[in-house]
């Protein structure tokens, strides 16, 4: 990744921060969101500071507890939010992901987007 997708990845998430309620930077952020995620305080720090990305397993746990899409969270592509909440199948492929190796998981979450911009072409009309 670059140093811009990690920059914006960084301002997605300290702006999660602010609307959760986690305190500013300066004043805790980075010691307040590594008890919520039960990481390091220097983990914490490089997400907040666009010098790293959490593991597949932390961002989702992330999106969810910021009720963010996932794809939004780490790329900032697509809807911020779901326009609706996920169903069953949606919950049971993401309990399967989360159960994954390391390694695995961002196979499958390239795979899952390939296939969610392929639907949206056939929706859209066009087949790029």
């Amino acid at each position: 990744m670059s140093d811009v997708e990690k920059k914006r990845f960084a301002d997605r998430l300290n702006a999660l921060c602010d609307e959760k309620g986690i305190p500013p930077k300066g004043k805790a952020r980075q010691v307040d969101l590594a008890k919520v995620f039960g990481v390091s305080q220097k983990g914490a720090r490089k997400w907040l500071e666009g010098e790293g990305f959490p593991s597949t397993k932390k961002a989702i746990e992330i999106a969810r507890w910021a009720n963010v899409n996932y794809d939004w969270f780490m790329t900032g592509r697509g809807a911020r939010h779901s326009a609706t909440e996920p169903n069953q199948k949606t919950e049971a492929a993401m309990r399967l992901i989360e159960q994954m190796p390391e390694y695995k998981k961002d196979e499958a979450i390239k795979i899952l987007t390939v296939l969610a911009e392929h639907q949206g072409k056939q929706r859209d009309g066009t087949n790029g």
